[in-house]
């Protein structure tokens, strides 16, 4: 059970270990879980765990009381009720993320791994009085449902279960100032609540909420320890990059009280290369297709419309393959919705731009005219055809520049963040 706590923040295992080995196995143990010895600290844990429980099954000197006696001691007269004092309990909380899963926008919820640790001091617990042979108990995790807790729980998740492999992952830790250190494994499923207004280029923010749910300030103060959050190695998120994350201790006035409430604010930067790929490139090859038709004649019509809706129609099906993936919002999604807007506004633009011109050069053709037809109207006729035919490849300036404004808009902000 102490090597498990390779897992855990070391400040919160010296003084376990210190206990239960010297401090030359204790230095040796640090440098396997944080030294360059890591990445074989798996093949070690068997052997390691082995030297360890050899060197310490050692009998208690005679006239010092065993784990056994001193736990049957405590319980004989124990009550599990809220500790009495002169002031709240003061409940210290830490959290070590183990892993993390991506952010479901279907969903909007996201799942995270969890070494949940909470710390404090019930004094009818305490056994220093007592002629102890080890200053400190570790319990079993039946033992839990027989002491006074301050029944954290995390308040905006959807579901929380304590992991089992193959036993619960729960570790108890009695101290003899009558100090408990609880850490639970947990899966967390929690709510995300997303805005995608700059979709794809959009930053989210989700957010852990713990409180008591039992007891108010009043009786229960909870505190994040000095090292709140912290990782075990580093977060990779397919779609998202963790930026940040920090917390925060508010105090909320509920109609029973003020409750302390600790947040989690995890910040997310989301990676846009996949959508510059499957939306922004094609959607872009499509726009340049339909500037053929700026090379046709025109009185080809027919060619003209079967670019361009073909044209159209592959820029509606490419925009509702990525926006299958993403919740029905009624807001505008971002720069994605912009983008595709923007499309197709200049695709039916270039299926229109020698619209009239074609249609005139029918009607004169198809038609009898009573009038007939001078040497200077046929020829500037075919000055304004020539004309048309000079100022239309000129036509996509204007969606280059839209796009170039387009990018500096958005890259901008998210360079920008911090």
């Amino acid at each position: 059970m102490a090597l498990s706590g390779c897992a855990l923040p070391l400040r919160l295992r010296e003084s376990h270990f210190h206990n239960l080995c010297s401090i030359e196995t204790c230095t040796f143990l640090a440098e396997i879980c944080y030294g360059p010895f890591g990445m074989i600290r798996s093949l070690l844990l068997a052997s390691l765990s082995a030297i360890m429980v050899a060197s310490k099954r050692v009998k208690c000197p005679p006239g010092t009381l065993s784990e056994g006696q001193i736990i049957s001691a405590l319980f004989s007269n124990y009550t599990k009720m809220l500790p009495e004092g002169d002031s709240a309990v003061e409940v210290q909380i830490e959290m070590h993320i183990q892993d993390m899963g991506s952010l479901n926008e279907i969903t909007s919820d996201f799942e995270i791994d969890i070494l949940f640790t909470q710390l404090w001091r019930d004094e009818s617990l305490s056994f220093s009085h007592m002629l102890a042979c080890k200053r400190n108990i570790t319990m079993e995790a039946r033992l839990l449902q027989r002491i006074w807790t301050p029944n954290t729980c995390l308040i905006n998740s959807k579901r929380t279960m304590i992991h089992a492999s193959p036993s619960e992952n729960v570790m108890t830790i009695l101290y003899e100032n009558g100090t408990l250190w609880i850490n639970h494994r947990l899966s967390v499923k929690t709510p995300c609540n997303l805005d995608l207004r700059q979709f794809p280029f959009d930053v989210q923010s989700c957010i852990l909420i713990l409180e008591s749910y039992s007891h108010n300030a009043e009786e229960v103060q909870l505190r994040w320890m000095e090292e709140a959050v912290t990782l075990m190695k580093p977060i990779q998120l397919p779609d998202f990059d963790l930026v940040n994350f920090e917390t925060k201790k508010e105090n909320l006035l509920y109609p029973n009280g003020y409750w302390d409430q600790l947040q989690v604010v995890f910040t997310f930067k989301r990676r846009y290369g996949f959508y510059i790929i499957q939306a922004y490139v094609p959607t872009y090859l499509t726009i340049i297709v339909s500037w053929v038709s700026f090379c046709m004649e025109p009185k080809a019509l027919p060619a003209r419309t079967t670019v361009g809706i073909s044209s159209l129609l592959a820029l509606t099906f490419q925009f509702g393959n990525i926006l299958k993936n993403l919740p029905r919002v009624s807001y505008v999604k971002g720069s994605l919705h912009s983008q595709t807007a923007n499309g197709c506004a200049v695709n039916r633009g270039t299926l229109l731009s020698r619209g009239p011109p074609s249609t005139l050069h029918l009607h004169m053709t198809t038609f009898d005219s009573e009038t007939p037809l001078t040497f200077e109207q046929v020829r500037l006729s075919e000055e304004s055809d020539d004309t048309t035919q000079l100022q239309l490849p000129n036509e996509p300036e204007r969606p280059l520049m839209e796009e170039l404004v387009y990018w500096w808009h958005y890259l901008s902000q998210t360079f920008d963040y911090k």
